[in-house]
């Protein structure tokens, strides 16, 4: 195996994670956010790869996710709150600003789940811990988010195992795969999901690969049983709104994480998977052999993961 390292740093009061490589390849940038949630430090760093530059923007309440637009502007998943019939709630927004926004500066608010979603907020895992800057019950821990072209977004809540497109003119719901209101069902017929531990998809998963008719997602497998972690392929219809399952890959020890993960195709086809808190990455060829692993003592070093082709 051989690498190339290229400049970096140390983050300055969170953790850097979400790392994307820039539209035009010369960059790097990442959100960094206080993961205790105990403070809202969100910002988005861009890191030139030969180092020569940097730029910094305000991400305000920003938390796992940021992407980066092609007019230029960085779009990011920010916690939000409401208070309906008298309960709090925490769920997420998805805001933009200008590169190098400072802040002070409000950000556009481009989605909201509270203003979207048809529903009213529910609790899917009472008594489970909650992971937000504020007071309330979380309702959806939004964790991926993605721009597939200018037109959208796709928005991934962990709660509530589902995935959104976005219609970012409109702010929107184009519609939902998976989760308890799932557009999409199998394509012979039947749902895909029925309840958190009942689900023909992925449990509390991650994603930030997708393209035209499919994805490869981190499915956690947090109410899986068993409690295994693995990475899975989707391909689905936007039209005829159906998905399937068409390849996977279990964590071959059997080992769960709940935080994190991720999956990437690379090129060639064979697949990137961060295992997160199980400590390592791995690439996988399409019959599940592994290519290469890289191993660290540090269980939680592994959050997202960028192809960086050689330069």
């Amino acid at each position: 195996m051989r690498g190339t390292f290229v400049p970096g740093g140390p983050t300055t009061d969170g953790l850097a994670i979400s790392p994307l490589i820039s539209r035009d390849g010369l960059s790097l940038h990442w959100l960094e956010t206080d993961m205790r949630w105990t403070s809202d430090i969100g910002t988005i760093h861009r890191l030139s790869l030969d180092g020569s530059s940097r730029t910094t923007t305000r991400a305000l309440l920003g938390h796992h996710a940021s992407v980066e637009n092609a007019d230029g502007t960085l779009s990011w998943l920010g916690f939000d709150y409401e208070t309906i019939d008298g309960v709090d709630w925490a769920s997420d927004a998805i805001r933009t600003a200008p590169e190098g926004t400072v802040d002070g500066v409000a950000p556009t608010e481009e989605f909201s789940w509270f203003d979207a979603y048809a529903v009213d907020p529910w609790d899917p895992e009472p008594g489970e811990v909650l992971v937000s800057l504020g007071d309330g019950i979380e309702w959806t821990h939004s964790n991926s988010l993605m721009a597939l072209d200018d037109t959208s977004f796709l928005v991934m809540s962990k709660r509530l195992d589902c995935l959104l497109k976005i219609d970012r003119a409109t702010g929107t719901i184009t519609w939902q795969l998976g989760g308890r209101y799932s557009d999409f069902i199998h394509p012979g017929g039947g749902s895909v999901w029925r309840s958190l531990v009942d689900n023909d998809l992925f449990s509390h998963a991650h994603l930030s690969h997708a393209w035209d008719g499919g994805m490869v997602v981190f499915d956690n497998g947090d109410w899986s049983d068993p409690e295994v972690s693995r990475a899975v392929e989707y391909a689905f219809d936007e039209d005829l709104r159906t998905v399937e399952e068409v390849w996977s890959y279990v964590e071959p020890a059997g080992g769960h994480t709940a935080s994190m993960g991720d999956v990437k195709r690379l090129p060639g086809g064979n697949t990137v998977i961060a295992w997160s808190g199980l400590g390592y990455v791995s690439e996988v060829t399409p019959d599940g052999t592994v290519v290469w692993e890289l191993r660290t003592t540090d269980r939680g070093s592994f959050g997202r993961i960028a192809f960086l082709p050689v330069f």
